[in-house]
């Protein structure tokens, strides 16, 4: 009986916070977002064990007719959610696009199961949850392994993420606001914890009712946390410590670090060639590299004293002079060669071109080679 209220209270809670977080101004209002939606599943995952506990309990099995498991769905889906989120809070850029979908590949045993659910005939599908509630199936057992699997992946994941940031400081900086990301750490170990401590209990006992309680224990261990952090900094899970400007010194790093970043960024484009695509920005390097933007945009115009479009057009000359010489391309024009390289046009080519070679255009530089 405390189980269904305590469902039911945290559905709720859950379902407040998320709107919350949604309506409150912060610097960061893409991570605040991504949080509210993590939230909303929370909320949605309680209510299914509010009704899916409730129903069994009481044996109130004509509520089940329209009944299929899906909260396993919303667990699944909320692991990618807090990736996301935890990106977002530390400044990386965060698109969903086509590549996005890969988050969903361990959604599809789940998913596959309550289509095959759906197809059952009604005394099938409630001998079967019963069965599945007081003394556990196969099915879930296997879903069980999915789901730990891929939520101890994505734990880790995001504990990697903040690990590596705080080895390099305690904030970052997003929206011209200095901002504390060392909670993330105490919440993301809290995590783990919880999961691979549960994780035999779980196997052990091989029932839904004890997966409904674990599951219901998880979110409310979250909701207090995220709770007393909403509370004790009186903003939506984002301490913001200062609003700061270009010069201020949270902009600073250090010398190694910029070592690191520059050896990480070199290896990158010479491996990767980023620089081919003329659609090719700063958000995309940090992205694919990992350096916050700030960052990366530091590093180049302290350390190289370059901007971020001159080094991507020192590379794309570089590019360009081997190709003008070189026998396989001799055939190419030079706006094939430009195009190649990375420039949107042959105006754009010509001028970047001379830029760096001493005031040559390319067709000068292969008539000079040749010569």
């Amino acid at each position: 009986m405390f189980l269904k209220y305590l469902s039911l209270f945290s559905s709720f809670n859950f379902f407040m916070l998320a709107i919350v977080s949604r309506v409150k101004k912060t610097p960061n209002k893409k991570s605040s977002n991504i949080l509210a939606i993590l939230l909303l599943f929370m909320a949605v995952y309680s209510g299914l064990i509010f009704v899916h506990y409730t129903t069994l309990i009481n044996q109130a099995y004509s509520y089940l007719r329209y009944y299929a498991p899906i909260d396993g769905i919303f667990l699944l889906l909320m692991s990618p959610c807090l990736y996301y989120y935890i990106s977002s809070v530390l400044g990386k850029p965060v698109r969903f696009n086509f590549r996005s979908s890969v988050h969903l590949i361990p959604m599809l045993p789940c998913s596959l199961f309550n289509i095959c659910f759906a197809t059952w005939p009604y005394d099938k599908r409630i001998n079967w949850l019963v069965k599945d509630f007081q003394t556990g199936t196969i099915e879930i057992n296997l879903l069980n392994i999915v789901l730990y699997i891929q939520i101890l992946a994505y734990l880790a994941m995001c504990y990697s993420l903040i690990k590596k940031q705080l080895s390099l400081s305690d904030n970052v900086i997003v929206n011209n606001y200095q901002v504390d990301v060392s909670w993330l750490k105490p919440f993301l170990l809290l995590n783990l914890g919880f999961m691979l401590l549960s994780a035999p209990f779980c196997f052990y006992m091989g029932n839904e009712r004890t997966n409904i309680i674990i599951g219901q224990l998880s979110m409310d261990i979250l909701f207090i946390y995220l709770f007393f952090r909403t509370t004790l900094y009186q903003d939506t899970l984002v301490s913001v410590v200062q609003q700061t400007t270009c010069d201020d010194s949270a902009f600073k790093i250090t010398d190694t670090m910029a070592a690191e970043y520059l050896a990480m960024l070199t290896q990158y484009m010479q491996v990767s060639k980023p620089y081919l695509h003329e659609d090719c920005c700063i958000p995309t390097i940090s992205e694919l590299t990992g350096i916050p933007e700030h960052h990366l945009s530091i590093t180049l115009n302290t350390r190289l004293k370059k901007t971020f479009p001159d080094f991507m057009n020192e590379y794309r000359v570089e590019e360009a002079k081997y190709l003008l010489i070189h026998p396989k391309s001799e055939q190419m024009t030079i706006d094939a060669i430009g195009r190649d390289c990375g420039f949107n046009s042959k105006t754009t080519f010509n001028r970047v071109f001379k830029k760096h070679t001493g005031n040559l255009t390319p067709s000068e530089y292969r008539m000079q080679y040749k010569q």
